[in-house]
């Protein structure tokens, strides 16, 4: 095991938070609050650098396209909303996206084509440029859509929700082409490999499975956390998946073999959301306090 120290406390939203996204530099992040507001910041000073304000709505989920041009975010209110990131200009927005909270947003590898879900059980494909719908929506009787992918050939859509199962749609037809089954309760997050060769979802149930996309076998089951398992991401090398929990730890695993590598200890807090900067500071939030907090590992 390994012990965090905790660096510093960034000036807190007022509310609790919904997510954290890391710019590709590793340098600077954006986070989006309950309290209506994204924020970015560079995590070397942490230093606020700029607040958008969205007035309607608590800002679930955000994402960068991949020219980190446009940031788009989902919100409580059903809402989805792309902006101009080098001016925080609004580009366009549609409220009635989703008849309840939209949970989650993905984006196709070439950036052309978001996808969303939402608590409604609905699916929905937009024109990442305009906000325009791209076919119909995709009912997927999953309860609540609480994680979607894209594979890395722009094909096929993933998503994970609250009735335990992954669903895997073609994105062109809206065909239903597998169904995984085995997690004992809601899937809270999916996360597909560098390679594109392997999916990895994390459960309420404490366990990550990790699967064979091209076949939908299930390769292994990743077991250690002790409550919900909330978040997940790559290390920059793309050979280690970092896990956030409720547990008040972060677990690192081996993508190859599935095999742990480390814990980390001593954040005294739920996690649900978690980055690793690019010099090694690991940013932790939950959705139960307004506090971003950046910690260092201890040598």
């Amino acid at each position: 095991q390994l012990r965090v120290q905790l660096q510093r406390t960034l000036p807190a939203h007022s509310a609790p938070i919904n997510d954290l996204l890391l710019f590709a530099d590793g340098l600077r992040m954006v986070s989006a609050s309950a309290d209506k507001t994204i924020r970015f910041w560079d995590l070397t000073s942490g230093k606020l650098l700029e607040t958008w304000e969205n007035q309607t709505s608590f800002v679930n989920t955000i994402l960068l396209s991949p020219d980190e041009t446009q940031l788009y975010s989902a919100n409580a209110d059903g809402a989805l909303q792309g902006w101009n990131v080098a001016d925080g200009r609004l580009l366009w927005q549609d409220q009635t996206a989703h008849s309840g909270p939209a949970n989650t947003i993905a984006r196709t590898p070439d950036g052309q084509q978001l996808v969303s879900g939402g608590a409604d059980g609905t699916i929905h494909v937009w024109q990442a440029n305009t906000g325009e719908p791209a076919g119909q929506p995709l009912v997927t009787k999953q309860g609540s859509v609480n994680s979607l992918v894209v594979t890395s050939d722009g094909r096929y859509i993933i998503s994970g929700g609250s009735d335990r199962t992954i669903k895997v749609w073609h994105i062109t037809t809206g065909r239903l082409e597998r169904t995984l089954t085995g997690h004992e309760s809601f899937v809270n997050a999916l996360a597909i490999s560098p390679d594109g060769r392997f999916l990895f979802s994390a459960s309420a149930d404490g366990t990550i499975r990790k699967w064979q996309i091209k076949t939908g076998k299930l390769l292994q089951i990743l077991s250690g956390h002790t409550s919900y398992v909330n978040d997940m991401i790559f290390s920059r090398d793309g050979r280690t998946l970092s896990t956030a929990s409720a547990d008040e730890t972060v677990r690192l695993w081996a993508v190859e073999t599935g095999t742990p590598e480390n814990i980390l200890t001593g954040f005294g807090m739920l996690i649900d959301h978690v980055v690793v900067s690019a010099s090694g500071q690991i940013v932790t939030a939950s959705r139960t306090t307004p506090a971003i907090k950046i910690w260092l590992r201890d040598l």
